[in-house]
């Protein structure tokens, strides 16, 4: 019988990497490249557990669970430019789960809502449609909404997400 596997992230020299047990080693997610910046995520989160991370500076909501990396999804977060529009940093867990469409302005729909900050209504969700289901706006990869976050593939995020579950946004 062949031996599988096992690979996870774990903490080696004080940096997150990858380490496999077992042969062949293949791990499902990349590793990191020596130069890669790391950031650890809070203490809070067990990185065993299923969790989202928002990337704000590669734009990127990343779905992570038991150690890995399950996926990682193109999105736009909130505008820098303008005041109180930057999707705000922290530590959240998802409050509220919406499969939509909702309207969340006059003509302009959106679905597969996850929020994570039900006082300030920020959360993430599909790109903006109207109401046939057309997409009015397909910009991803930069900072162009109004503070939520905006995923090429919403569908997977909100089929990941869970209530309570942790979101890390940095």
């Amino acid at each position: 019988m062949k031996a599988l596997a096992r690979c996870g992230l774990v903490v080696l020299a004080g940096l997150w990497t990858t380490a496999c047990v077992g042969s062949p080693a293949t791990p499902a997610y990349p590793t990191l490249e020596p130069s890669a910046t790391v950031v650890l995520p809070p203490s809070d989160i067990d990185p065993l557990a299923d969790w989202i991370e928002v990337d704000l500076v590669r734009q990127v909501v990343v779905l992570r669970s038991d150690g890995g990396i399950v996926s990682s999804h193109a999105a736009a977060s909130g505008r820098t430019d303008v005041a109180g529009a930057a999707t705000p940093p922290g530590l959240y867990r998802v409050q509220i789960l919406q499969p939509g469409p909702i309207e969340n302005v006059p003509g302009v729909y959106v679905s597969d809502i996850v929020i994570f900050d039900a006082w300030n209504g920020i959360g993430l969700h599909s790109r903006p449609m109207d109401s046939d289901g057309v997409l009015l706006d397909e910009t991803l990869g930069e900072p162009v909404t109004a503070g939520c976050v905006r995923l090429g593939d919403s569908a997977a995020v909100y089929a990941f997400a869970r209530l309570g579950m942790w979101v890390w946004v940095h």
